[in-house]
C-alpha cells in the first residue's frame, strides 16, 4: 500500500491514536543557529515528543529522532483555496522569550529576530512516533513550509506571527531573483568566506578609506562600529561634545553623530549618539566576563559566559559572533562607504560616510553589474 494510502486510511479508520502536530523552526545556517523543535501538546500530553528528521525515516528512535518540546501555541488559517490570494495563516505561541534565549544560547534574541525565518509544519499519529505501537514505519501527512512573515498581535503573555508560503512575499518573482527596497539577499562576506554570492565584502573587514590608508571596518548588525583603542571621557550633562567624540556612559561607549552635542543623555542609536562597543586582541590567558569584546580570527566576537581559554569560533556556547550586517542599504554604505576619523591607519568610523563610490553588486539597484 502507498504512503498516502496508509495515512489516508488512519485518517478515516483510527480514531485512537490522536493527530499530532509538530514545527520545526529553521534558523539560518550560516549563523550557526540550531533548528528549534516544538508541539503544542497531545491530548494535554505536555512531555517531549520524539520523531524522525524530515526525510529520514529510518531514524525514528531515541538516539536519532528529534526532540519536539511542548509549549503553549495555535496554528490557524491553515486552509487551502483553489482561487484568490494564498493564505496566510498565523501562529500563536505563549511569550516565552526566555526560553528561546536559552534554546539559542543568545542573550540578545528577540522576537523580532525571527521574522523572514522558515516554519515547517509536520503531522502525524501518535502512533508513529518514537515510543508508538507503529515506531519502526513511520508515515506523515505532506509537509507544509511557511515564512514568518511579520508579527501581528504582541501582549505581555502572548504573540502572534503572520506567515505566508515561500512564494507569497511580497516582490518575490518565480522563477527568477527580484530585487526588493533597501535589502539585500547576499550572504555576507560570501564571496570571500563561502566562495559564492555576490557580497564582495572582505572576510578580515578591511578596507582603504579616503585617504588610501588600510581601516578595519567593523560593524555589529545594527550597523554601529565596533573600535577599539578608543579615547572617552565620561559623558557629562553639562559638556558640549563635538561629531564623533566618544563617550562612556553606563559602561557603553557612544559616539556623538553631531556637532555642538550637550544635554542629550547617550543611548543606541538616537539622532544624538550611536553605540560603539570596544574591543581587544583576544587571549587565551585573559579571564573574559560576560559582555567582553574580542577580535579574533578577522571577526569581532562578544562573551556570552565568563571563561579563560575557550577561543571564539562558530558553534561555541562561549561567545557569538558580533561583527553582521544588517542586510540593509544602511549597512552596505556603512561598510564600502566607511570613512575614517583621522588620517592615519587603524583609525575608527566617522559618522560621515563616502559619497562618491558606487555600491558593488548585490541586492540594490543602481549598483555596479556583478563581474
Amino acid at each position: 500500500m502507498a504512503t498516502n494510502d496508509i495515512i489516508t486510511s488512519d485518517l478515516v479508520q483510527s480514531q485512537s491514536s490522536p493527530l499530532v502536530e509538530l514545527f520545526e523552526l529553521i534558523l539560518d545556517p550560516s549563523d550557526n543557529n540550531p533548528t528549534l523543535f516544538f508541539h503544542p501538546g497531545v491530548e494535554e500530553n505536555l512531555s517531549t515528543l520524539k520523531f524522525h528528521p524530515h526525510g529520514e525515516a529510518n531514524k525514528n528512535n531515541n538516539s536519532e529522532a528529534n526532540e519536539y518540546t511542548a509549549i503553549p501555541m495555535e496554528m490557524s488559517g491553515v486552509e487551502s483555496t483553489s482561487d484568490g490570494p494564498g493564505n496566510r495563516p498565523t501562529l500563536t505561541i505563549a511569550n516565552v522569550t526566555n526560553l528561546l534565549r536559552s534554546s539559542l544560547d543568545d542573550e540578545d534574541f528577540t522576537f523580532e529576530d525571527l521574522v523572514g525565518t522558515k516554519l515547517r509544519r509536520r503531522r502525524t499519529f501518535a502512533k508513529y512516533l518514537v515510543g508508538g505501537d507503529d515506531a519502526s514505519s513511520p508515515f506523515e501527512f505532506p509537509e507544509a513550509t511557511y515564512i514568518i512573515d511579520r508579527i501581528s498581535t504582541r501582549t505581555n503573555t502572548l504573540i502572534t506571527f503572520e506567515l505566508a508560503a515561500p512564494f507569497d512575499l511580497e516582490g518575490v518573482k518565480l522563477p527568477g531573483r527580484f530585487v526588493v527596497g533597501k535589502y539585500c539577499s547576499w550572504i555576507y562576506q560570501g564571496r570571500e568566506k563561502q566562495g559564492c554570492g555576490g557580497c564582495i565584502f572582505p572576510s578580515d573587514s578591511s578596507i582603504i578609506d579616503q585617504n588610501d590608508r588600510a581601516q578595519a571596518a567593523f560593524f555589529d548588525i545594527y550597523d554601529n562600529p565596533l573600535v577599539t583603542n578608543v579615547s572617552t571621557s565620561s559623558w557629562s550633562n553639562s559638556t558640549t561634545y563635538a561629531q564623533n567624540v566618544f563617550v562612556t556612559y553606563n559602561n557603553t561607549t557612544y559616539q556623538s553623530k553631531v556637532a555642538n552635542n550637550s544635554g542629550n543623555t547617550p543611548a543606541r542609536n538616537t539622532q544624538y549618539w550611536r553605540e560603539a562597543n570596544q574591543y581587544s586582541t583576544y587571549s587565551s590567558s585573559t579571564a573574559y566576563s560576560v559582555g567582553a569584546y574580542v577580535k579574533s580570527g578577522g571577526n569581532i566576537w562578544k562573551a556570552l559566559k565568563s571563561s579563560t581559554g575557550k577561543s571564539p569560533i562558530e558553534g561555541s556556547l562561549f561567545w557569538k559572533r558580533v561583527d553582521i550586517c544588517s542586510k540593509t542599504l544602511a549597512g552596505c554604505k556603512a561598510r564600502f562607504g566607511y570613512k575614517a576619523i583621522a588620517d592615519q591607519a587603524n583609525s575608527q568610523a566617522s559618522i560621515e560616510q563616502k559619497n562618491d563610490i558606487v555600491l558593488p553588486f548585490g541586492g540594490f539597484p543602481g549598483s555596479d553589474k556583478f563581474k
